[in-house]
Parts: structure tokens; C-alpha cells; sequence
């Protein structure tokens, strides 16, 4: 219930995902440098609605979003985008070492206790 009540917070007051994805757009410059490397695995902790997972894969990028809210991950699996329900830390720290070209987390500190934000980053 909590899930779906959070999905729904943000699809009426965030914006909607079009808004959002055009907001992610400056961004684009960053990854058009990470893009020389042909290494595109990237992870989005706390993909929420995956407009960000969205907008990796239409540039080639293999990405897998992680979130703790089930009605999240199943919206972005929904719309045919790879999503996890698992905590970051423990998705993080099943990856061999520099397997990822890019870690993003949008508006996560907010959602993590302090000594996990630090060990994040």
C-alpha cells in the first residue's frame, strides 16, 4: 500500500515523465563523454519511474535501475526497462570491481540513512 501510495505522490506532483525526462536532458553532455568508453553498464540506485533507465537505454546503454519500492520497479518493468527491488548496497556490492561506467542516483540522500549515503558514495 505504502509503495503504491508513494508511486502515485510522485506521478502527481513530481511532473509527469515526459517533464522529467526533458529535465534529465542536461545531462547528456556528461554522457556523451562517459560514451568514448564502449563500456555502457550503467546502475540508477533509486530509478523510481525510470525515465533516467529510459533515457540511457535510447542511447545504448545497459542499465539497471535498483529501488526499494515495489510499485516503482514494476512500473519501469513494465515499460520494458531492466528494474530490481533490492538495496543498493548489497546490489552494489555483488558487482565485480569497475564493471559499471556510470552510478546515478537521483534524489536519493533524502531516502538513505547518512552512514549508507556515505558508503554509497
Amino acid at each position: 500500500m505504502q509503495n503504491q501510495f508513494y508511486l502515485q505522490l510522485e506521478n502527481h506532483f513530481r511532473g509527469s515523465e515526459q517533464q522529467i525526462t526533458e529535465r534529465l536532458q542536461q545531462y547528456v553532455p556528461l554522457l556523451e563523454e562517459l560514451e568514448k568508453n564502449p563500456n555502457r553498464a550503467a546502475i540508477d540506485i533509486g530509478c523510481g519511474r525510470g525515465e533516467w533507465l529510459g533515457l540511457l537505454g535510447k542511447r545504448q546503454w545497459q542499465a539497471v535501475g535498483i529501488d526499494l519500492n515495489a510499485a516503482m520497479v514494476e512500473s519501469c518493468q513494465k515499460q520494458g526497462l531492466k528494474a530490481q527491488e533490492q538495496d543498493a548496497l548489497s546490489y552494489l556490492a555483488s558487482l565485480p570491481d569497475q564493471s559499471q561506467s556510470l552510478i546515478t542516483g537521483f534524489h536519493i540522500a533524502e531516502h538513505i540513512p547518512f552512514d549508507s549515503l556515505l558508503e554509497i558514495i
